[in-house]
C-alpha cells in the first residue's frame, strides 16, 4: 500500500493523484517543521535579541533539508520504476503522461520553494 502510494507511477484514478498531491505537500511541510524542531533543539540560542533572526535562518535550513528528502524520494521513484515509464521528450495530454504522474513531487517542490522565498523575504525585511 505504501509502495503504491509513494513509488508507483500509475494513474488509474484522478482522485488518487489529487490525494497524492495533498499528501506530498503535507508530508514535505511536516518534514520541514520536524527538521526545524530538531535544529532548534540542537542549537543553543543564547541572545534574545537575535532569536527571531536565527529562528528564521534555521527555518531556511530545515526547508532545504526537506527539499533534499524530497529529492531522495524523487530519485527512488525514478530508480524503482523502469525506463519504459519515462518518455521525457513527448507531452501527450493523457493520464499516462510522466509529468502528470510526477506532479505530486513537482508541486511539493514548488510549495517548498514558495515557503523558502517567503521566509527569506521576511529575513530581508529585517535588514
Amino acid at each position: 500500500m505504501l509502495y503504491e502510494f509513494f513509488f508507483d507511477l500509475s494513474a488509474n484514478r484522478i482522485d488518487w493523484i489529487i490525494w497524492k498531491i495533498l499528501a506530498f505537500i503535507g508530508l514535505s511541510l511536516l518534514s520541514a517543521f520536524v527538521i526545524h524542531g530538531i535544529l532548534i533543539r540542537a542549537t543553543t540560542l543564547h541572545a534574545e535579541e537575535t532569536f527571531p533572526l536565527r529562528y528564521k535562518i534555521l527555518m531556511l535550513h530545515s526547508i532545504l533539508g526537506a527539499v533534499i528528502l524530497l529529492n531522495i524520494l524523487w530519485f527512488c521513484t525514478v530508480w524503482l520504476n523502469d525506463e519504459h515509464h519515462f518518455n521525457w521528450g513527448s507531452f501527450k495530454f493523457e493520464r499516462s503522461n510522466i509529468y502528470w504522474l510526477l506532479s505530486p513531487i513537482i508541486i511539493s517542490h514548488l510549495v517548498l520553494i514558495g515557503f523558502y522565498s517567503w521566509v527569506r523575504s521576511s529575513i530581508l525585511k529585517v535588514f
